[in-house]
């Protein structure tokens, strides 16, 4: 391994999905790069339902592997607090855009890359704090096996997950407010008695309080609540009732507990400073409503890793050019975000009866395999078929008039 005291071009905090990309990317770029990951291990622990994008292995570059793809399903179940249902399926001659995976494996299949690639991973290994000379960001402060040590760097690629503390250190205001983060618990089950073709989405007890079920197949599945706040005892109560809930699930074995947070509004207002860059997660680069980040930081890791080598080499690491990562995440991302927040935002304030009367109205939808050829969200394609709920029914007009007219800007 690399001596602690030699200078980096590129220091990346954290050896997650974004550190990695970032990593992998920047030392591609030709520049010296050395990741630190806390954990004793590269992919743990696992805090997300490990549902992967096939775009965000293309960014990576990297292909489906029978070493950690589990499932790939083509329906997903759309339950309310009153048991109806609504199924939203894909055609079968397309490619899934979604799959479940093993993420210990994936990330460690990831984690070869990088080293292939060139950059230094060390695990065991807590940033504590920044190093600065003259005021100026050059490095960061290391406890690795109990021992504290010093890494130079020109560039700080900050990708320590939400909340980001090296983010906080550097002076980024990150929010903090409970109400920013959404509090998740997910049960790893076996024997489960489910559909492995169906995941499915449980609005359950009210539409505040999200469950759902990705199956990876042969019984086996990632089972999960996540709410607003709350926190992660309640977190795990709600779990547990929801599984006790559901027959199908009441008898499974419970064979790994996860816990944790992630934040829910959006891209931060700043994310970088001089010689810092926040990436990931630790950006609030997270889907407002689904928690989904995986995509977001390979995209982000990918451009930011260039980016960071780029700088390091012509000596412009200034928060200006850094600051280039979110202007491109607000161009290309920006409107999703709003309009998946809008979409949270008035699910949320719904009353369970109007989610039966949306479910019972949507029925049995089949998206069209044309939509997956083209630039737009094949998912945005459900909420279409609302539109003749709004004259059924004319209490929808005021709760999802706005949002149906904002769907151009999500798509």
């Amino acid at each position: 391994m690399a001596s602690f005291g030699e200078v980096y071009d590129v220091a990346v905090v954290g050896g997650g999905p974004a550190g990695l990309a970032s990593a992998k990317a920047a030392a591609e770029a030709g520049a010296k790069v050395i990741v630190f990951e806390e954990h004793p291990a590269i992919g743990t622990p696992v805090q997300c339902g490990e549902l992967l994008s096939r775009s965000a292995l293309t960014e990576l570059g990297m292909r489906p592997s029978k070493r950690w793809l589990a499932n790939e399903f083509r329906k997903v179940r759309l339950v309310s607090p009153g048991g109806t249902e609504a199924l939203i399926e894909m055609p079968p001659d397309v490619e899934t855009p979604l799959f479940t995976i093993e993420r210990k494996i994936w990330e460690k299949d990831l984690a070869r890359l990088v080293g292939k690639a060139g950059a230094t991973i060390v695990t065991r290994a807590r940033v504590t704090d920044l190093v600065r000379k003259d005021g100026a960001i050059c490095g960061v402060k290391v406890r690795h096996l109990k021992e504290d040590r010093v890494v130079r760097a020109k560039v700080v690629l900050a990708c320590d997950g939400p909340g980001s503390p090296i983010g906080r250190k550097a002076g980024i205001k990150i929010p903090t407010s409970p109400s920013k983060y959404a509090s998740i618990a997910q049960y790893q089950l076996a024997g489960a008695d489910i559909d492995a073709d169906i995941g499915e989405v449980h609005f359950y007890p009210s539409p505040k309080d999200i469950c759902y079920i990705l199956p990876k197949g042969d019984g086996y599945a990632n089972v999960g609540y996540g709410t607003l706040g709350a926190g992660s005892d309640r977190a795990i109560t709600m779990l547990d009732g929801f599984v006790r809930h559901d027959p199908r699930l009441a008898k499974a074995s419970i064979i790994e507990t996860n816990v944790g947070v992630e934040p829910i509004s959006g891209l931060h207002e700043e994310i970088s400073v001089d010689r810092l860059l926040l990436v990931g997660d630790a950006a609030g680069m997270v889907n407002p409503l689904t928690v989904a980040g995986m995509r977001f930081s390979a995209w982000a890791g990918v451009r930011a890793g260039r980016l960071a080598a780029e700088a390091a080499e012509d000596g412009d690491a200034s928060k200006e050019r850094l600051g280039q990562l979110r202007e491109a995440f607000l161009k290309l991302f920006g409107q999703r975000f709003r309009f998946m927040d809008a979409l949270r935002t008035t699910v949320f304030g719904l009353e369970p009866r109007d989610l039966d009367d949306m479910f019972a109205h949507l029925g049995h939808v089949k998206i069209p395999a044309r939509l997956f050829r083209g630039k737009k969200e094949p998912v945005f394609y459900p909420l279409r078929m609302l539109v003749g709920l709004l004259i059924r029914k004319p209490r929808f007009f005021k709760k999802l008039g706005p949002l149906i007219k904002a769907r151009r800007g999500g798509e």
